[in-house]
């Protein structure tokens, strides 16, 4: 889980520190529309080692192309909450499971819950929203 979370127009920055050895992980995710229910996504990596000479940091960023239909935003969050935000949680989610680069370069949001079949429920309760049936 993210130490912190900083939002800034689309743009989220989570970090992570492992261990005591100095190493910290940033993961910073933009979401931009780029048409009509299709989103770009960039995800870069940072891990920075504090030495006597100064930061070294090291990124690695990842595009991706994510399609999410009105139906499936307002299963996920009841239209309660922007679309970039939703993008921003399941990128979140997606990476709390795997790297950024083995995330698929273009795919539809409900794809996630085939690889991992908590998503939309997890995605409801993250961005405090209850399905009525």
């Amino acid at each position: 889980m993210p130490d912190c979370l900083q939002i800034c127009a689309k743009v989220a920055q989570f970090g992570h520190s492992h261990g005591s050895g100095g190493v910290t992980k940033s993961l910073m995710i933009s979401v931009n529309m780029v048409a009509a229910d299709v989103y770009e996504v960039v995800v870069g990596q940072r891990v920075g080692t504090n030495l006597k000479q100064g930061e070294i940091a090291i990124t690695q960023e990842t595009e991706h192309r994510v399609h999410m239909s009105q139906e499936y935003y307002r299963k996920l969050c009841g239209a309660t909450t922007t679309h970039e935000w939703v993008l921003l949680n399941a990128f979140q989610f997606l990476l709390e499971r795997e790297l950024n680069t083995a995330i698929l370069k273009a795919f539809d949001l409900p794809d996630i819950a085939r690889y991992f079949p908590e998503f939309e429920t997890e995605m409801q309760a993250r961005l405090g929203y209850t399905a009525v049936d």
